[in-house]
């Protein structure tokens, strides 16, 4: 038994691969935040807030913390 392989390239070949998938993503995240919150009842909402809550707490302390190493680190070898 001998079966037909059709070759299929989802990407148009003459515009920039990035591009379409970029285009493609933008088409379907509205209708994919829109499912998403009917089908978790509008819990997703509230694990969103809560995760940039966390993600803005750990990239404010990062921040500093990159941000005063070397100050840090002055001041230890001083001592030292």
């Amino acid at each position: 038994m001998s079966y037909k392989v059709e070759r299929v390239n989802p990407y148009h070949p003459d515009k920039p691969k990035k591009e379409q998938i970029i285009h493609m993503f933008n088409e379907i995240a509205p209708g994919y935040d829109k499912l998403n919150g009917a089908l978790s009842l509008g819990i997703d909402n509230y694990w969103r807030s809560d995760a940039l809550k966390v993600l803005k707490n750990t990239l404010t302390i990062r921040y500093w913390t990159l941000l005063l190493a070397p100050v840090i680190s002055l001041f230890w070898h001083r001592r030292s």
